[in-house]
């Protein structure tokens, strides 16, 4: 199943045109009659994900639920993608003729030790990756890599931030009130 809007420049509309006339897939752009609440989508047997007009919001979300995701090939990046892995974690699918092979071999009741396999690890990955805890250590990793890329590149940037403050304190010194202690 998949519901989504009608944004990702063609992207979701090519997703479903390829798919449309499968029995097997239920994929449709979502008016307000045929939206499936969050929670629903456990309900059938595997949830395809594809991006929008940005990576896709709900990727992460999928893949904590009890219900094997089908990814379709991201055109955008989100920083988890780099730890939630194809074939481990999701079922990749590109965006061309083969996806309704994905889909038929993700539902072929050979391959369901494989594909709960797949679900049973996001789930795990979800229990680990998805709490509030390691999302806040992730920020701050993110802002530290930053922090170290800016120093690299331009040494004495704080410098020039602290000058910039004093220069311009109002915003900026309730901001970052402890600025001067960075020197």
């Amino acid at each position: 199943v998949w519901r989504g809007g009608g944004g990702g420049l063609g992207w979701r509309q090519s997703m479903v045109e390829m798919v449309s006339g499968n029995p097997l897939v239920d994929a449709q752009f979502a008016e307000k009659h045929q939206r499936i609440p969050f929670e629903d989508f456990q309900k059938y047997r595997t949830v395809m994900d594809v991006d929008g007009n940005a990576w896709s919001e709900r990727f992460n979300k999928l893949l904590c639920m009890n219900t094997p995701v089908i990814k379709v090939q991201p055109k955008f990046l989100n920083y988890l993608d780099f730890t939630a892995t194809p074939h481990v974690h999701f079922i990749p699918a590109p965006l061309n003729e083969t996806l309704i092979n994905v889909v038929n071999w993700t539902l072929a009741p050979e391959n369901e030790g494989a594909v709960l396999d797949i679900m049973y690890n996001a789930r795990a990955w979800c229990r680990e990756h998805m709490t509030t805890m390691h999302v806040m250590e992730d920020v701050v990793f993110q802002l530290a890599a930053y922090v170290e890329l800016l120093d690299t590149g331009s040494p004495g940037w704080i410098d020039q931030i602290v000058d910039w403050r004093r220069k311009n304190s109002t915003t900026f010194g309730k901001l970052f009130p402890h600025i001067d202690q960075l020197r």
